[in-house]
């Protein structure tokens, strides 16, 4: 069966059949079937109608498709997560052991469909999350990266950790509460830089220049107020099988020291030149920032005030390394107005859309 097909009969109740091998005659017990596979889930994807797939890897990279009804009924719905936006049942966690058989593709190029597949629920699974909530002495980790939620009970450490702290976990499926909790500090250090034009994923910056994609679902403490450019950033490197990604990703609080980043400069604006002078709520163009040493290059659309700069404007601002198309340099950020050259009355009033990170 294709995936498009499997994907299409996802509301029937045959697909548990009509996903399987024809003409054999199958035990009424789904879990006593001899599994020729296993593996692991390595993500999970919802489609348009928020349908949740899985796609499963094994120990020789292959990949596999499922959905709900690839798994057994006893392995179903073993976590639980707080994301209201989706079904309240997570069914393909990252890092879940499964045992399986497949339906072969009927198309060149599909992954095989799995079917009959049972998890391991000896075998734990492993993540990082942020403590997001306390209630009656159990404290909460949200996992965003596995979108489930892990309740830990005061004698597995509860007492012993706060809300916002960052926390490897071990947990057994079907178990509601963590098995092991401890303490995570992410190894690398950063800052962001900036959204992808469409808005689906960000970049991390570091001082030489490189950047590194990001997804929001994998910073642990997002928030669209608190995420600018040059906000400086902890995470860790995973291995995948294409190179190294980013995980495990927190935002650190303003002036944490971070390699690349000056904090709270102040200058005066000059030699600013906005894109189309006609229309005053527009924020492209570029100027420049007084400094001891050089002028400190600028965009715009990373003023954080209200209204738009004017030359002579009093500002503070952070520096960081930064490549804008062709040019790499320092260039301020999280620029705040201290001291208008100009009354607030006579600047436009700009909407947030406009000050967004290009």
């Amino acid at each position: 069966m294709s995936v498009d097909a499997a994907i299409a009969q996802t509301e029937s109740p045959e697909l548990i059949v009509t996903s399987r091998f024809p003409d054999v005659d199958y035990p009424n017990d789904l879990d006593q079937i001899v599994k020729e596979h296993s593996g692991i889930v390595d993500h999970r994807f919802y489609t348009a109608n928020n349908l949740e797939c899985g796609i499963i890897r094994d120990d020789q990279g292959n990949e596999y498709f499922a959905l709900r009804y690839s798994l057994v009924p006893e392995s179903r719905d073993l976590f639980r997560t707080n994301d209201f936006r989706r079904s309240l049942d997570v069914n393909f966690a990252p890092g879940l052991h499964l045992s399986f058989n497949t339906n072969p593709p009927n198309r060149k190029g599909d992954r095989p469909f799995v079917i009959d597949a049972v998890a391991d629920l000896e075998k734990s699974i492993k993540g990082v999350g942020i403590i997001a909530r306390s209630f009656g002495g159990f404290k909460y980790i949200h996992d965003p990266a596995k979108g489930i939620e892990i309740e830990i009970s005061p004698e597995n450490g509860a007492k012993n950790i706060t809300l916002g702290d960052c926390v490897e976990y071990r947990l057994t499926p079907g178990n509601i509460s963590a098995d092991m909790v401890r303490p995570h500090s992410p190894k690398e250090e950063g800052y962001f830089v900036g959204m992808s034009k469409d808005g689906k994923f960000g970049f991390i910056g570091k001082p030489n220049g490189s950047k590194y994609s990001v997804f929001l679902d994998q910073i642990l403490n997002y928030s669209p107020e608190n995420l600018y450019q040059g906000r400086p950033l902890r995470f860790d490197f995973v291995k995948t099988r294409n190179g190294k990604r980013t995980a495990n990703i927190i935002i650190q609080p303003h002036a944490t020291p971070t390699a690349g980043i000056m904090f709270d400069q102040e200058g005066l604006v000059k030699n600013i030149r906005y894109s189309d002078e006609r229309d005053k709520n527009k924020l492209t163009g570029f100027g420049f920032i007084s400094a001891e040493v050089d002028d400190i290059y600028f965009n715009p659309t990373n003023c954080r005030s209200r209204g738009r700069l004017d030359e002579g404007d009093r500002v503070r601002y952070d520096v960081v390394m930064l490549r804008e198309k062709k040019r790499f340099g320092p260039q301020a950020v999280n620029i705040r107005l201290i001291v208008p050259a100009i009354s607030y009355d006579q600047r436009p009033a700009l909407s947030t859309d406009d000050r967004v990170d290009n």
